[in-house]
C-alpha cells in the first residue's frame, strides 16, 4: 500500500497511520479492508472517536446495521461532542 505499508513498517504502533488507511479503503470502495484497519486503530487507540465511527460507516457500507450501530455508540461513549 506504497506510504502507508512504509509508514506500518517503520511505526507498527500507529494507530492514525491504520486509521488513514482505513479511510483510503473507504474511498476506494474496499469496506472489509477498512474495517481491518479501523479495527486495528481502535486496537491501538481505543479513544479515538473517529476509528469508532468509521468502523461503523465501513460496516454500514456492508450492510451489518445493527453492528454499526454498535460502533456509532461507542463513538459517542468515547467523545460525545467530537468537534
Amino acid at each position: 500500500m506504497g506510504p502507508y505499508g512504509k509508514a506500518i513498517e517503520l511505526n507498527p504502533d500507529s494507530a492514525y497511520t491504520y486509521i488513514n488507511l482505513g479511510h483510503t479503503f473507504f474511498e476506494l470502495g474496499s469496506y472489509d479492508k477498512a474495517v481491518v484497519n479501523f479495527q486495528k486503530g481502535i486496537e491501538l487507540a481505543p479513544d479515538s472517536f473517529w476509528a469508532y465511527y468509521s468502523l461503523g460507516d465501513a460496516l454500514a457500507c456492508l450492510g451489518k446495521i445493527d453492528e454499526a450501530s454498535l460502533y456509532y455508540y461507542e463513538a459517542v461513549k468515547v467523545d460525545p461532542n467530537p468537534h
